[in-house]
């Protein structure tokens, strides 16, 4: 049988103060799985990855993602994966939805295309939910690509949303780990009335710049004020690094997920991009951590066939 290549980037999710509820997909990183038909089961033959991942395909998000694909359109054939992770686990860039995705996608395609990209979301979504939580902001935005809001996950309703054309985003990983459950257990019980009232004008207000093309609507509503203070304890040097970003340009700073990665955002120059990214790292470095970085836009087309 011959193999497919499948490419799922990776996501921002929250961006700001959606929490759960706004998700990106981005260029430049993601994961890659190369698939092929089999006569029954899913295996994973071979993972390149810088951190343990499972190779047991009832414990990998792209392995469950498949197997639910395969349920879902009554296939008793199988798969044979060899994944290829571009993200780190625990980076906050949607490592194990990414996979899900890939994993979702190969499995339809290789048997006849017969679900839509938004009918991959709840299989991709099952299977993150092993790891972390069923939400649908990584893996809507890693599937259809752009930005994407989910108004509800059970039953699923997804709204992609348009583009900022000149956003530019600067992303940040310390090279530390924050794994969701983590993240997710320092959230508040309760939250200030005013408090939630001005996370949801900000929320309703960053929807509403992708809709209408608005950099400006978008660089002022991204403050969190419920969510980013209790996570960002959880990743050492947060606050100069935030600071450095903001003294060099960027019009704003949030954490890309459950963290540790935080993305800056600016609508200037490419050199104003490097002095952005290049205070980040440092302000990291000063903390005693080292961090990769990288510079990029939307991707607008998400998971997709490798020629």
């Amino acid at each position: 049988m011959s193999w497919i290549k499948v490419f799922a980037p990776a996501t921002i999710a929250n961006i700001g103060p959606g929490f759960d509820i706004l998700g990106m997909a981005i260029k430049g990183a993601g994961d890659i799985i190369k698939a092929r038909k089999t006569d029954s089961g899913v295996v994973i033959t071979q993972i390149e990855s810088t951190g343990d991942i499972p190779s047991d395909p009832n414990k990998n998000t792209a392995g469950i993602a498949a197997q639910e694909v395969l349920k879902i359109i009554g296939e008793s054939g199988g798969l044979e994966l060899r994944i290829k992770k571009g993200l780190p686990i625990g980076s906050g860039l949607g490592s194990s939805a990414v996979s899900a995705a890939a994993g979702a996608f190969a499995a339809n395609y290789l048997y006849g295309k017969k679900l839509s990209k938004e009918k991959l979301i709840i299989p991709a979504t099952l299977a993150e939910s092993k790891v972390s939580a069923f939400h649908a902001d990584n893996t809507a935005s890693t599937l259809l690509g752009g930005v994407v809001l989910v108004r509800s996950v059970s039953p699923l309703d997804v709204v992609q949303l348009g583009t900022i054309d000149d956003l530019t985003l600067i992303v940040v990983t310390p090279n530390i780990v924050v794994l969701t459950k983590t993240a997710r257990e320092v959230l508040p019980q309760k939250v200030d009335f005013s408090a939630f009232v001005q996370n949801l004008g900000n929320a309703s207000a960053v929807t509403a710049s992708f809709i209408t093309n608005d950099y400006n609507l978008f660089a002022r509503s991204l403050s969190d004020i419920i969510v980013e203070p209790v996570r960002a304890p959880l990743i050492q040097g947060f606050q100069q690094v935030k600071e450095a970003a903001l003294s060099s340009g960027a019009d704003g700073v949030g954490i890309s997920g459950s963290g540790p990665t935080l993305f800056a955002i600016t609508n200037r120059s490419e050199n104003t991009a490097a002095q952005i990214e290049k205070a980040m790292v440092n302000g990291f470095k000063e903390a005693g951590i080292a961090a990769s970085s990288f510079i990029t836009t939307v991707d607008e087309e998400g998971v997709r066939i490798l020629e």
